[in-house]
């Protein structure tokens, strides 16, 4: 499983997440998370967020808040930037 950081800015704050790249012969998995990386507690921040390849949250309905979607977004946005996609 491939790992690498990103860095994403909330309201003007870095945050920083691990994405663990999960390949297989059919599906790619992005899981991000953010333990460990000395971001401290904010709301805003999901703690453990997964997308599939075309950036869909793959989490049950009515999980995240407004404010977690947007940076869910954010996260994705910068995940396609990092990889060059």
């Amino acid at each position: 499983m491939e790992q690498t950081i990103i860095t994403v800015y909330i309201d003007e704050v870095p945050y920083r997440f691990t994405v663990y790249i999960d390949k297989d012969e059919q599906t790619t998995t992005y899981h991000v998370s953010a333990k460990d990386m000395g971001n401290g507690s904010v709301d805003a921040v999901p703690d453990n967020v997964q997308f599939n390849v075309d950036g869909n949250v793959e989490m049950e309905a009515g999980k995240l808040t407004i404010k977690q979607e947007q940076t869910a977004r954010k996260i994705w946005q910068e995940i396609l930037k990092k990889l060059g996609r």
